[in-house]
């Protein structure tokens, strides 16, 4: 295409660097000021939700999370709750609330992940088109003459995955959360599939979990263990998620695999895959363990 085109990479500055790792560089000093925020990190995890605190330990845990969040994904998203309780409360102390814990414990961990920090990154978001990063989950409505489902399913392109919540996730944990952590299981298969791109767009048609995704928050115990979920498997895979709600008939390939309505869900796969044979792939047994959200709702 003739003309000039929009920079498809983007550089980090304003820092001081170290090369001897070309693929890593590292920010002269992370490794101690990481220290320092782990241990503010440590001091927050000692307070029990609902105690409080002094204004200036929140306040630090801000400053060295503004810091490391220049190479974290959603960093000041993850900061404004504690930012929020700063304002909200009038004198010298403020009030510890679990998703502020929750908040900055993940931006620490990836802090820590990512010492090694990336200088270049990619600027656009890679939308598959119809094809998609697509993912639904269903459970029972309990109401009568519905249909009694609850399972899960999506696809990666032309690899796709589905299955059954256990009863007691389904009795536990509401649809919203159910979605979210269908989300988690795309993200892992188009990992593996070799389908996911850094900056990846999903869609979902769930808008409380695509608002939560895009957010970086959530307020019930059981959405923000699913958000932790997530954010473990994008660290771990190094992929950014921009979610894309869409109504739930234009979400049918992934509606039908969460409902067992596998052979129809194929051979939709199979139209839109322009000839590519659609491939089942099974999610690994550490990601689809949600003990953790379960236990979560219980509280």
């Amino acid at each position: 295409i003739p003309g000039p085109h929009p920079a498809r990479t983007m550089m980090y500055i304003g820092g001081y660097f170290d090369f001897v790792d070309m693929a890593q560089a590292v920010v002269r000093g992370q490794d101690k000021t990481i220290e320092r925020f782990n241990e503010i990190v440590n001091e927050f995890s000692e307070k029990r939700p609902g105690t409080l605190v002094n204004k200036v330990m929140y306040q630090s845990a801000i400053g060295m999370g503004m810091f490391h969040g220049r190479f974290v994904d959603r960093a000041r998203r993850r900061l404004n709750r504690g930012i929020a309780q700063i304002r909200g409360r009038r004198g010298d102390f403020a009030v510890v609330s679990k998703g502020w814990l929750d908040d900055i414990t993940s931006l620490r961990d990836e802090a820590v992940a990512r010492q090694g920090a990336p200088l270049v990154r990619p600027t656009h978001w890679e939308h598959p088109g119809l094809l998609g990063m697509n993912s639904d989950a269903s459970r029972p409505s309990g109401r009568d003459g519905d249909e009694v489902e609850r399972g899960f399913g999506g696809n990666a392109m032309h690899s796709y995955f589905y299955g059954s919540w256990t009863e007691e996730e389904a009795a536990k944990l509401d649809i919203s959360t159910l979605e979210l952590l269908g989300v988690v299981f795309l993200v892992v298969i188009a990992a593996i599939t070799g389908t996911a791109t850094p900056r990846m767009v999903i869609r979902c048609d769930n808008e409380a979990a695509c608002r939560v995704i895009n957010n970086h928050c959530a307020a019930k115990p059981q959405m923000i263990a699913a958000l932790l979920h997530l954010e473990n498997a994008q660290r771990t895979f190094g992929i950014e998620l921009l979610a894309h709600h869409i109504a739930g008939e234009d979400n049918k390939i992934a509606d039908d695999l969460s409902r067992g309505r596998i052979r129809e869900a194929v051979a939709r796969l199979r139209a839109l895959a322009a000839g590519a044979a659609p491939a089942e792939v099974a999610i690994p047994a550490e990601w689809r363990d949600i003990s953790q959200v379960v236990r979560a709702a219980k509280r």
